[in-house]
């Protein structure tokens, strides 16, 4: 897995920048959020619920983690199909509930992106991964920590 940095669009005052992980044999790239200081050899990934890694709330409590001198990482679990419809509510169907939206997302493949971008930041110098996960992010936190196979 590789890391690369993207253009970023981040909002007047935002103190993180948006990144790039490729994750899969596909090539596929999943963004993510980073903040703190990326020498750093302690990081903390993540896992963000439904709203993903740009809701407002999730950056901030990133902001906060790096705060203690910690290079912060949330990865976009989600494939840039967030529940809220990120990046356009327009897209989402009227008629598909949160359930048929849950079960295009696999715990598997999100744990799975989930090891990817750990792997990227060890091979990138990072000595210790911490992992937290909230909400639908917990269950892939859950399932990568079990040791079953993503």
């Amino acid at each position: 897995p590789a890391m690369s940095e993207a253009a970023s669009d981040q909002p007047a005052g935002e103190l993180g920048r948006e990144v790039g992980f490729a994750v899969d044999e596909e090539g596929w790239v999943v963004g993510a959020y980073l903040v703190g200081d990326a020498a750093a050899e302690e990081v903390i990934c993540i896992a963000a619920d439904a709203p993903g890694w740009r809701a407002p709330g999730v950056r901030r409590f990133a902001r906060r983690l790096a705060a203690r001198g910690a290079l912060v990482v949330t990865p976009d679990l989600w494939r840039g199909d967030t529940w809220y419809g990120d990046p356009s509510p327009a897209m989402r169907s009227a008629a598909a509930g949160f359930h048929e939206w849950a079960a295009g997302h696999p715990v598997e493949k999100v744990a799975g992106d989930m090891a990817a971008v750990m792997t990227a930041l060890q091979e990138r110098g990072a000595k210790r991964v911490s992992v937290v996960g909230m909400g639908l992010g917990a269950g892939a936190v859950v399932h990568l920590l079990s040791g079953a196979s993503a």
